[in-house]
């Protein structure tokens, strides 16, 4: 293949490559030696504390000087190295390792800087010590020098800290007022939201309308807590979705799942459906595997249990698979019809099949009680389920199976346009109404008539 001339010119060379790659070997294993041994002085240096003259400095002196500024006993780490551990230290759960770097950083004379504090009241709210958060930040605003530090994203932290206690939450709010520090209301909202005061939540998002935007994860809240309500408050709910289409806030399934949930606690089952639909026009929403058990759970609320299976055909049409929550609300449906039987029957399809589901234990436990009496029914209803989650501890892969499963089917209805998916339903089932037809009619109609004392938890 190769003339005499071209083999010796390689024998020639041969060598003198040999020697380069050599060379180059060795000139990596030196440097590579080099920087391990700056690495291990550099480490020395902190951990014995000694002074700077006995170790010799890093090539780029004044880079790492400005990383490592001088302290009282030697090299002392920055106000971000010291934020930064405050963090890790909250993470893992230790408080008193982040009181002793606060300490630490205060004694060697190292001022804090915004995103310290901010990284020292994240961790100690992150450990409920919310209280002593707030104590802290108060100091801080009592020095003049250091006021600046305590800003929105402080508080902002802070008040998730007591988004179980209104008055505490009104407290900080009022605090922030007379500081005049920006507050974010979005956290604020969600706060009272979640500590159960609702009328505040409303009554403060009605002051802040037209001054402050609020996102989506609010109103999914607000919505949330008009839907939980004792008697859900479907005229503060249909307010809030037009403001959401006002402020172009785009819902998400979530959204969705909380006005179904409102709808048939409110005994109005159609316009659960027609509200489903309409989203999916409008916004091309493809209804999760969630709104869709929020649909069982309203149809077996108003006395259609056969409109709750038909649920399963529009389920597996758009590629999705019951999941525990799902067989949980057919389960508990027919328990709530008196359906004894039917409700048996669901629990033994949850535990059917390769990838089975199950059912919770709380779900199973409510049949249990119901079959006095049919102890036989009972025992061999327990070995099945028991058998189940036994499955589903030695293979946590069935899991994972199912959600592969939905993802998959999600992927396959991202492919059509968001359209697509309501006209072939539409075409197959005939008289549904689209979102652009039902939507504003549907909500100011409601809107009208929106008190509903009948609901039932």
């Amino acid at each position: 293949m190769f003339d005499d001339v071209t083999i010796a010119a390689v024998k020639e060379s041969l060598p003198a490559v040999i020697m380069l790659t050599f060379a180059a070997i060795a000139s990596f294993a030196l440097f590579g030696r080099s920087v391990a041994k700056t690495l291990q002085l550099s480490a020395t240096r902190e951990v014995t504390d000694e002074p700077a003259s006995a170790i010799k400095p890093p090539p780029k002196k004044r880079t790492l000087q400005h990383l490592q500024p001088q302290g009282a006993n030697g090299a002392a780490l920055s106000e971000k190295i010291y934020g930064a551990m405050i963090k890790a230290s909250g993470q893992a759960g230790e408080v008193d390792r982040v009181w002793a770097l606060w300490g630490e950083m205060r004694s060697r004379d190292v001022k804090p800087s915004g995103n310290t504090l901010s990284c020292m009241v994240e961790s100690l709210v992150a450990n409920s010590e919310a209280d002593a958060a707030w104590k802290l930040m108060q100091e801080i605003w009592q020095d003049m020098d250091q006021r600046h530090l305590v800003t929105t994203v402080t508080y902002s932290t802070l008040l998730k800290g007591f988004n179980t206690r209104s008055d505490m939450l009104e407290a900080i709010y009022l605090e922030m007022r007379e500081q005049q520090i920006e507050c974010n209301y979005n956290i604020l909202v969600q706060g009272f939201c979640t500590s159960g005061n609702l009328d505040r939540s409303l009554e403060l998002q009605k002051e802040v309308h037209g001054k402050f935007m609020l996102d989506e994860m609010t109103y999914n809240c607000l919505l949330n807590g008009c839907a939980s309500e004792k008697n859900p408050r479907l005229s503060e709910a249909l307010r809030l979705v037009i403001e959401m289409r006002k402020n172009r806030v785009r819902p998400s399934n979530y959204t969705l799942t909380m006005l179904v949930k409102l709808f048939g606690r409110c005994k109005k089952l159609d316009q659960a459906f027609s509200v489903v639909e309409a989203f999916t026009a409008e916004f091309g929403l493809s209804p999760s595997i969630h709104v869709y058990t929020c649909l069982m759970q309203a149809c077996f609320l108003n006395g259609h249990s056969t409109k709750a299976l038909s649920l399963l055909d529009r389920i597996f049409e758009d590629g999705l698979c019951p999941d525990r929550k799902t067989y949980g609300a057919l389960v508990r449906g027919f328990l709530y019809m008196g359906q004894l039987d039917k409700a048996v029957e669901w629990v033994q399809r949850a535990c059917q099949g390769e990838s089975p589901v199950g059912v919770d234990s709380q779900c199973f436990e409510d049949v249990v009680a119901r079959l006095k009496g049919h102890n036989e029914t009972a025992s061999a209803l327990r070995k099945l389920v028991e058998e189940t989650w036994h499955r589903q501890q030695i293979h946590p892969q069935l899991g994972s199976e199912m959600k592969a499963t939905v993802r998959s089917g999600r992927e396959n209805r991202k492919e059509r346009s968001p359209t697509e998916a309501p006209k072939v339903r539409a075409a197959k089932q005939g008289k549904r109404r689209s979102f652009s037809e039902s939507s504003p009619s549907m909500l100011s109609s409601t809107a009208a008539s929106a008190p509903c004392s009948t609901a039932t938890s």
